[in-house]
């Protein structure tokens, strides 16, 4: 929250910045022209069911003609793979303190979910503070992700894959009906 504060700041704009469980928005109805759901968020919601019902939420927060974008990592092919983690990510963060991030990846038998575990370090020298968090993801397809939008009631339904967007995960656009 404090960099999308920052970020409206910077941009001399106003913007509701808040945190919400994506099934139960605490905003007025059909009040947001635009609503974006961004870096994997419906991924934790493990279903069908429950992706339905965040995209419910979202169509319902957002006016007649507006729009909903929705960022999930490209699944498609992890789920053939079923890849381990992710490669690390190294910078250098304020301060000249270095960063690794990185995850863990321990698919369930159903080959379709898996547990994650998200480690960050940051320091220097002897002195590294680790950082571990847990999630569970269910690896949704964009098939399956679009079958949700349908069930939603969410409209003129496109994809934009990362070499057309410039955005490194795949884009679902979609609009309210009016």
């Amino acid at each position: 929250m404090r960099r999308a504060r920052a970020e409206c700041a910077r941009l001399q704009r106003d913007g509701a910045v808040g945190v919400a469980d994506l099934r139960w928005l605490p905003f007025a109805d059909a009040g947001f022209d635009a609503v974006v759901c961004a870096d994997n968020a419906v991924a934790h919601l493990m279903s069908g069911d429950g992706v339905t019902g965040a995209l419910r939420e979202m169509r319902r927060v957002t006016r007649p003609g507006g729009v909903l974008l929705v960022s999930t990592r490209d699944y498609e092919q992890a789920r053939q793979l079923h890849p381990t983690g992710t490669p690390p990510q190294v910078w250098t963060a304020r301060g000249g303190l270095g960063s690794v991030a990185f995850q863990i990846w321990d698919w369930r038998a159903d080959g379709k979910t898996y547990d994650l575990q998200h480690f960050h370090l940051v320091g220097g020298g002897d002195a590294w503070r680790v950082a571990r968090r847990t999630t569970s993801c269910w690896a949704i397809t964009r098939d399956e992700l679009t079958d949700c939008a349908r069930q939603a009631g969410l409209a003129n339904l496109t994809w934009l894959l990362p070499a057309e967007s410039g955005f490194f995960q795949p884009l679902l656009m979609a609009q309210v009906a009016g």
